[in-house]
């Protein structure tokens, strides 16, 4: 369980509900993602393309690992479906 402040009150929650209200985005010209708060965007974490290493510098799983690794897996599926849409191909996985 972690904590997060949602309109001023500090809330408890698991990091899977935390990953959902951060903010994901890519590094231009570099790989990896940077992770901002919703509440305090100057505090960022760096996390890489494959999404196992952050600076928050927990060994465990963190929220910004996983706030990282759906967006991987939201690309991929845009990803797919344009396959999909470009060649006429019905996907079976």
């Amino acid at each position: 369980m972690t904590y997060a402040t949602i309109n001023g009150k500090r809330r408890e929650m698991s990091i899977y509900e935390k990953a959902m209200l951060l903010n994901v985005s890519r590094i231009e010209g570099e790989k990896g993602f940077v992770v901002t708060s919703g509440s305090d965007p100057r505090k960022s974490y760096r996390v890489s393309e494959d999404a196992r290493t952050c600076t928050c510098q927990s060994y465990t799983l963190c929220c910004h690992k996983i706030a990282a690794k759906n967006r991987l897996d939201e690309e991929e599926a845009e990803r797919r479906e344009a396959y999909v849409h470009e060649f006429g191909i019905y996907d079976v996985a």
